[in-house]
């Protein structure tokens, strides 16, 4: 009895055994339906809710039909800019191209080769100082009967300069250069002839010549001007003698000679320029009252310069000019400023 219910249990064990094992196999194994199926993903929760379907965008009823607007018709172009007035003229007053340089030049080499000779061009450079022996408002001209040198308008007082003989009758001053060509030569002296007492008056011997007589109006001429002469003192040069005065005039050097010049022909061509003097060197520093002098006489003659192309046209070619009569090193004795 205890075999068979040994075996009974044996049995049954084992029939248990093969029971659990084919249900795990049946686990196991996949199932096919035509096509392998593939594990899905576990449901999420909670489940997510529907959306909710898009709204469509609110519709509007259609726009009539418009026109595009008219443009504004463009506005008529401005009136036309009033022309400018014409420029007023330049200054210093523009010379034809090469003309400054020529003329500049060519003091800078008469002064710097003067010698003494008979022409004007190549003695140096003939120069006017005004001393109010002139034209007044016009002191490019010479004195008018209504001034009180009238009786000293019959001639004009000069000096010829060069680098040999840098003498003026006034150191510092201003005036005016003269065109060789224009200037007609009376007489001349290699120092200060004291011509103003020189007149020749309604009683006048015949001959007498304005500036180069005697103090009673006598013709005054030096007969013998050579080198060795000593009768050249007080008497005029005449006016073929000129290099003679400038030959004495280098043997005695130190003062500024005085020559006589016609008037009666005087144009706006006898100013060949006009000019100040810069100081020399050896005067610096300056005084104040020097100072004062010098500045002077450059204002007058910036003042003649503008007045005299007022007068005759700004074309009119006569520069203003610096001179130096010692110039410093690399430096020319003429220099224009207007």
């Amino acid at each position: 009895m205890i075999i068979m219910a040994a075996t009974g249990m044996a049995v049954v064990v084992a029939f248990m055994g093969a029971t659990v094992l084919h249900s795990m196999r049946q686990r196991a194994r996949p199932v096919f339906h035509g096509v392998r199926s593939l594990p899905t993903d576990p449901p999420l929760y909670p489940p997510p809710s529907p959306s909710s379907p898009l709204r469509p965008p609110p519709s509007h009823p259609p726009l009539p039909f418009q026109s595009p607007p008219e443009l504004p018709s463009p506005s008529p172009p401005p009136p036309p800019m009033p022309a400018s007035p014409s420029p007023s003229p330049l200054w210093p007053p523009p010379w034809p191209p090469g003309v400054e340089a020529d003329i500049v030049q060519s003091l800078n080499t008469r002064y710097k080769q003067g010698t003494a000779s008979g022409d004007l061009v190549q003695a140096g450079i003939l120069v006017h100082q005004f001393d109010d022996t002139e034209g007044g408002e016009a002191p490019w001209l010479p004195c008018p009967p209504t001034r009180w040198c009238a009786d000293i308008g019959d001639r004009v007082s000069a000096s010829l300069i060069s680098a040999k003989l840098p003498y003026l009758f006034k150191e510092g001053g201003a005036g005016m250069i003269l065109t060789p060509s224009k200037a007609e030569v009376r007489c001349s002296y290699f120092a200060d002839g004291g011509t103003m007492s020189k007149r020749c008056g309604p009683d006048a011997p015949e001959g007498c010549v304005p500036g180069c007589c005697d103090n009673e109006g006598k013709p005054n001429w030096c007969e013998d001007v050579s080198a060795s002469s000593q009768a050249i003192y007080q008497c005029a040069f005449r006016p073929e003698d000129f290099g003679a005065m400038l030959m004495h005039h280098e043997m005695r050097p130190g003062m500024y000679n005085e020559v006589v010049v016609d008037p009666t022909r005087w144009s706006a061509e006898t100013t060949e320029a006009f000019y100040f003097v810069r100081p020399k060197l050896s005067e610096y520093p300056l005084s104040k009252e020097r100072r004062e002098e010098v500045e002077g006489f450059e204002s007058f003659a910036r003042f003649v310069h503008r007045k005299f192309h007022e007068r005759y046209g700004v074309g009119t070619l006569a520069p203003l000019v610096r001179l130096e009569l010692e110039p410093e090193l690399g430096r020319q004795p003429f220099t224009r400023v207007a």
